[in-house]
């Protein structure tokens, strides 16, 4: 079992400015709704996968307070990338 990544937000901000290198791009994912968020599978979701080595078969369960994953690693990232979502939009969230 693999604690659940503390620093999905850390992460992805740097992803999305450092790959995409457009601040726009943050911007854009913060303003999509959770219907639009599958557009992000091959990019953010791909960079979670590789980053967190979610194909790696000894990482295949997650545990966050009350839920445990058992599922495929696309799964699981866009699950982060819904959670990175979430938190950018949120209204405590340090504005960038």
């Amino acid at each position: 079992m693999v604690d659940f990544p503390t620093d999905l937000v850390e992460q992805g901000t740097k992803f999305l400015t450092s790959d995409f290198t457009v601040m726009s791009e943050i911007t854009k994912f913060k303003e999509a709704k959770e219907n639009e968020l599958s557009q992000y599978h091959f990019t953010l979701g791909m960079f979670y996968r590789n980053h967190y080595d979610l194909w790696d078969s000894k990482k295949v369960f997650y545990e966050d307070e009350d839920r445990i994953f058992t599922v495929h690693p696309d799964d699981v990232s866009m699950y982060f990338v819904r959670e990175f979502h979430e938190q950018l939009t949120e209204d405590n969230f340090v504005k960038i």
